[in-house]
C-alpha cells in the first residue's frame, strides 16, 4: 500500500504532553495520533474519545497501513 493511508487526521493525546525546562524557556512536546474519517466521526458521536484510541490499537506509533478500528 505504498503511497496511500486510510489516515486522514490527526489528533493530539489528552495527558500525553511532557514539558521539559531549556536555556530558552520551556518546550512542551505533544503526542498526535492518526485517525481515519471513521474513527474521527465515532469520536464526535462519543462512541469513543481520542484518549482511548492508543488503548485500542495497542500500540503508541502509527500504522499508515492500518484499518479502521472496530
Amino acid at each position: 500500500m505504498q503511497g496511500k493511508s486510510n489516515l486522514t487526521r490527526f489528533a493530539t493525546l489528552p495527558g500525553k504532553a511532557d514539558i521539559i525546562e531549556t536555556p530558552s524557556g520551556k518546550a512542551e512536546f505533544i503526542c498526535v495520533v492518526g485517525l481515519t474519517v471513521k474513527e474521527l466521526r465515532n469520536i464526535a458521536d462519543k462512541r469513543y474519545t481520542t484518549k482511548e484510541i492508543p488503548e485500542k490499537l495497542g500500540n503508541p506509533l502509527t500504522n499508515y497501513e492500518r484499518d479502521d478500528l472496530k
